[in-house]
């Protein structure tokens, strides 16, 4: 649901560690103005290093998790791991895909977005909310008017339904690793048939 918050103007963050989690938490509580901070349920069980002194996260600044120079994955959340486990599987075949962390929606870090998308020119969007008029749709559409692809962008996002109560009905609607591969290939093909 945090598209509804950051369509009405509020601030927003969706950590994708633990420790990403308690300073971006922290930084949240610091500021003046509200600040709504998302727990995806498939992080609650997430374990991983946190420092035990307080610190923080600036708000609206995005991290690479992992280098790389032949496409841009930017991914939200709980999603974030599932990017780079692919990404470093498919380094072993040549690829070499970079994978960048928003951590908050808005506001965008839109300099770290463009400093990513600019040194790959190809973007593919990992996102747990609707296509329709999500996050995915508004990164794709600043890379479009803001930068030099060689290949048009793709989404893998949730489809625009509403989630449904069968397990397995609820997993077809949500974005999967297979769909970010199969698109991440498509972007790198894209450009060999330019």
């Amino acid at each position: 649901p945090y598209p509804f918050l950051v369509h009405a103007g509020i601030k927003t963050v969706c950590p994708s560690t633990p420790s990403d989690a308690k300073g971006l938490a922290i930084a949240a509580m610091r500021e003046d103005d509200p600040v709504a901070v998302f727990a995806p349920a498939a992080l609650l069980a997430v374990r991983g290093p946190v420092d035990p002194e307080p610190f923080t996260i600036p708000l609206s600044v995005g991290e690479v998790k992992r280098e790389g120079r032949d496409l841009t994955v930017v991914a939200v959340g709980h999603l974030v791991s599932e990017a780079v486990q692919l990404a470093e599987e498919m380094s072993g075949n040549g690829v070499e895909v970079e994978v960048w962390d928003p951590r908050t929606l808005l506001p965008l870090d839109r300099d770290g977005l463009v400093r990513s998308v600019r040194k790959t020119g190809r973007l593919v969007v990992y996102d747990d909310s609707n296509r329709t008029c999500g996050l995915a749709a508004e990164v794709a559409a600043t890379a479009a008017e803001e930068m030099l692809l060689v290949a048009p962008p793709k989404r893998v996002t949730r489809a625009d339904v509403p989630i449904p109560f069968a397990v397995e009905l609820e997993l077809a609607a949500l974005p999967s690793r297979a769909q970010l591969e199969t698109a991440v290939r498509a972007v790198v093909r894209e450009e060999v048939h330019r």
